[in-house]
């Protein structure tokens, strides 16, 4: 049988662009979704994300504006409201388990042959492993640092690439 080469990428934006700060550089979405589709064929982009809709209407209309060009530039985004604790600190709730249940769901659907997370985040370790049950593949994109041991100890090591080795071909000029 033929190797299937059907991708869908889910990116948990804020996992991957808490490392970008650390690093002090901004990412270009359609330069990272050039470089891990390569030659294969892209069925969708979601980028999962917490949104903070109690911000000020400046941060909140940049944010729209934001996902609006992504959209143009065929990235689905998926925001979340962000929960405020009695602290008053706002937590995310909900993203990993909405990219967890499309990851499993289009697996069993069969609308990709790999599954491509950019995250380095173990929670997803339980649906890593639902979808190799599928037998689909997983592709992780992350940082090394960021990279869950959970994570590293599911999916096999030609199928783990590093954000890190490719920072000048997705960094935004």
């Amino acid at each position: 049988m033929p190797v299937q080469n059907r991708i869908m990428i889910f990116v948990d934006h804020n996992n991957i662009f808490r490392e970008f700060q650390k690093l002090k550089l901004k990412f270009d979405y359609v330069k990272l979704k050039n470089l891990i589709t390569a030659k294969r064929t892209l069925i969708t982009t979601i980028k999962y994300a917490g949104i903070d809709f109690s911000s000020d209407k400046t941060e909140i209309t940049k944010q729209k504006i934001f996902e609006a060009v992504l959209n143009k530039k065929g990235i689905i985004s998926k925001s979340v409201y962000l929960k405020k604790l009695s602290t008053g600190e706002r937590k995310e709730k909900e993203i990993d388990v909405t990219l967890a249940t499309d990851m499993i769901a289009y697996g069993f659907k069969d609308c990709y042959d790999i599954a491509v997370l950019i995250s380095g985040d173990g929670d997803f370790r339980p649906a890593i492993r639902w979808i190799l049950s599928l037998n689909k593949k997983v592709e992780i994109w992350s940082f090394k640092k960021a990279l869950s041991p959970r994570i590293k100890n599911v999916v096999n090591n030609e199928d783990i690439f590093y954000l890190d080795d490719h920072l000048k071909e997705i960094e935004k000029c």
